[in-house]
């Protein structure tokens, strides 16, 4: 290579790399710039944030400090509420006129209301403390409770403060006096007794006002100078003196706890620090006057009460929403034992908290299978570990399947003998009534003197005795005996319900029917239909069974000829089956003849029933329910359509009904009604809307007149079976299309 190739090669390195160099100092020179613009978007959109917001907290501030220019914001305003108010106009009075203005007005009212200037008092440049301000409005509050009878008026000057205080000295000697003359009897303690009050009254308006208020009610008038002006003071300095004097009559006592107390007495004003004075002089006496004043302990009953008041209605709330069946399936093991516990604690004060333990007992012991009533007074750990254990021993019961099938087959049992028992029972007490009123016994007469009359009466009454023995079950049928007997018996000895007895009845009937002789117009069901019948009724139908088997004319009279059932079958009698018209018989009377109008009808049936039953024959006879589609498009009248709405009703009852022989009707109206003459039109219309070809048509007609089976089931044939009509001509024997089509159908 020669040097100008060199040198070539060498400028044109140089030149891709001033290139390179120009090309990143370009793209770094765009990164910066697009780091500071998304800086200074990142830094306006915090602007523009910080901006919203306190414009947002200024609104907020602002609607909450024009609520206190109103009269009736300051008439229900406490120390509190004035406290959080200054603070809050005190923060945002440089960042907002209204808050700045409201400032003014609220340093205006304080001052007319308590007497102090904020503006003085509290530096422009220091911070606004709640606590510094509170108290100060509290030390005010006091002054102004003290010092004047009138709320309105405000003390500033010294000389009412000296008063103040000769008030409280002087008090304070009328109530050593009249404690050393109530003790001793002494002339001397009377006498300065009178020298206090001559004093008190020397003192002008406030000693007459004590006086006044001594004359009606000495300890009251004691408390409120002595003690503090309000009730609320009054209670925490009583609170705050008993716990330092119970520290005081301790051997070893705690300096941290002594200055606690004393700190917060003095945290009371001015009443705790005149008490402290005088502690600190005298404790006995300082002692006597909070610990033993008469009107105090009055007020500390009143707050006894209302707190036991309000605890009580809080325990009756919470019992209230913790006594239900579905909070306790869903309530845990812990919460269960907080409901017991505070309905065990006010069952005594409460009556909704002792129904609410006796209940969570029950609930308790069906659950858990433990009986807490034995253990009233056992501690809240001991009934949580018993319950606790009881909850493990179920849970394993449940996860065992053994277990768990064992419980229940011995419940079922247990509940079966209690059914057997109060059968048997309600068995012997029908007998004894049943005598009793053969014998004439219920007649109110007074000559007739029978000796077995009131052994027949004693039988009954021992029956009723072992039935309220039996327990629930037994009381609540003698409730209902007494309301109505004949309900009563049925109930028992016939069936517990009423479909179940109208079945029961109806299997008696038939198998009452199945022992005669002679033709009858409807098919008569067979004796083991008729058995069949009676044991699918269930539990009640094998009981009378065993009694048939034992006495067959009674049992079957027993129910035959029972009142309440016959009464009952009476007033609410089952659907039956209408019969059909004759059209041709109504077709020859001729147009010109006078028809009367059809009589209302009350259905017996509800659209849920008409819907249950489309669906059923939908399912299972579709074809007999396609005859009765095309009758209702093709009926004039609203009282043609309920026959055919009832009819299909009635066929779905006929062919769901647990009776066989009821069953057996349906298949054989099935039969019957392929010789009908409007299933014929009916499926002919079919067929024509479907544009079937004529073919197959003739073909399936000749089904319907062959085959007095549906359809479905003729189709369905196997293959080349014989059968008596295979005579039709070549052309009109079904192809594969043709059978195709019949599945579809």
């Amino acid at each position: 290579m020669t040097d100008d190739e060199i040198g070539r090669e060498t400028a044109a390195a140089l030149r891709t790399t001033l290139q390179v160099a120009g090309l990143l100092a370009e793209h770094w020179s765009r990164t910066r710039e697009a780091r500071a613009r998304e800086a200074t978007a990142r830094h306006h959109a915090a602007a523009r944030h910080t901006e919203r917001r306190l414009q947002a907290e200024r609104r907020t501030v602002e609607t909450y400090l024009r609520a206190t220019r109103t009269r009736e914001w300051w008439a229900t305003a406490t120390r509190a509420h004035i406290t959080e108010a200054w603070c809050t106009a005190r923060q945002w009075e440089t960042h907002s006129t209204l808050a700045a203005d409201t400032l003014r007005r609220l340093d205006g009212q304080i001052r007319e209301r308590y007497g102090i200037d904020l503006t003085h008092t509290v530096p422009a440049t220091a911070p606004a403390d709640p606590t510094a301000i509170s108290h100060l409005l509290d030390r005010a509050a006091w002054r102004h409770a003290t010092h004047t009878d009138n709320p309105d008026t405000t003390i500033h000057d010294h000389t009412e403060h000296l008063a103040a205080q000769a008030l409280y000295a002087l008090v304070a000697k009328h109530s050593n006096a009249t404690t050393a003359y109530r003790e001793t009897g002494n002339h001397a303690a009377f006498t300065n007794a009178g020298i206090a009050e001559a004093g008190l009254n020397a003192l002008g308006e406030p000693g007459a006002a004590w006086l006044r208020e001594f004359d009606r009610d000495p300890h009251l008038a004691y408390a409120r100078v002595l003690i503090a002006p309000d009730t609320p003071t009054r209670l925490a300095l009583h609170d705050s003196a008993q716990r330092l004097h119970q520290l005081d009559n301790e051997t070893h006592h705690d300096d941290t706890q002594r200055a606690e107390h004393l700190a917060a007495l003095d945290q009371l004003g001015e009443p705790g620090r005149l008490w402290l004075d005088t502690w600190r002089t005298d404790p006995a006496t300082a002692y006597e006057r909070v610990l033993h004043n008469p009107h105090l302990q009055q007020e500390l009953a009143t707050r006894a009460e209302n707190m036991f008041n309000t605890q009580q209605r809080a325990a009756e709330a919470a019992l209230r929403e913790r006594s239900g069946n579905k909070w306790f399936a869903t309530a845990g093991r812990a919460e269960i034992l907080r409901a017991w516990d505070t309905a065990r604690t006010w069952r005594e004060h409460s009556p909704l908290a002792a129904t609410t333990h006796d209940r969570l007992n029950d609930l308790i012991l069906t659950r858990f299978g433990v009986d807490l009533t034995a253990h009233d007074d056992a501690e809240v750990d001991r009934v949580s570990e018993m319950i606790d254990h009881a909850a493990w021993r179920v849970a394993a019961a449940k996860m065992d399947t053994t277990v768990l099938e064992a419980a229940e087959a011995e419940t079922q049992a247990q509940q079966r003998h209690e059914r057997d028992q109060l059968y048997q029972l309600v068995t012997e007490h029908a007998e004894a009534t049943a005598e009793y009123r053969a014998h004439g016994d219920n007649q109110q007469d007074a000559t007739r003197t029978d000796p077995g009359r009131d052994q027949r009466a004693a039988a009954i009454g021992t029956a009723e005795i072992r039935l309220r023995d039996l327990g629930p079950a037994g009381q609540q049928w003698v409730r209902e005996f007494d309301t109505d007997p004949h309900r009563a018996y049925a109930r028992v000895l016939i069936a517990p319900d009423p479909l179940t007895r109208r079945h029961l009845h109806a299997a008696v009937q038939q198998l009452h029917d199945s022992d005669l002789i002679g033709p009858t117009r409807t098919p008569r069901p067979t004796r083991e239909q008729a058995i069949a019948a009676v044991e699918a009724t269930g539990e009640p139908g094998q009981r009378w069974l065993n009694r048939w088997h034992i006495n067959p004319h009674t049992a079957i009279a027993k129910i035959l000829e029972d009142p309440y059932t016959a009464t009952e079958i009476k007033q609410t009698p089952a659907p039956t089956a209408r019969r059909k018209t004759n059209r041709r018989t109504t077709a020859r009377r001729g147009p010109d003849r006078h028809e009367r109008a059809p009589r209302p009808r009350t259905p017996s049936w509800t659209a849920t029933d008409l819907e249950e039953a489309r669906a059923w024959l939908g399912k299972h006879d579709p074809e007999w329910l396609s005859v009765r589609a095309w009758k209702l498009r093709n009926m004039p009248t609203e009282y043609g359509r309920d026959s055919v709405h009832e009819s299909i009703v009635d066929r779905h009852h006929r062919a769901t009904h647990p009776d066989p022989a009821i069953r057996e009707t349906v298949r054989l109206s099935g039969i019957t009604d392929h010789n009908d003459t409007d299933r014929s039109t009916a499926i002919r219309a079919q067929l024509d809307d479907r544009n079937v070809s004529p073919a197959l048509q003739r073909i399936r007609m000749n089904l319907e007149q062959d085959n007095a089976v549906p359809l479905n089931a003729v189709i369905t044939k196997t293959p080349g079976a014989p059968t008596d009509h295979d005579t039709t001509s070549p052309d009109l024997e079904p192809t594969r299309e043709q059978q195709e089509y019949g599945h579809e159908r």
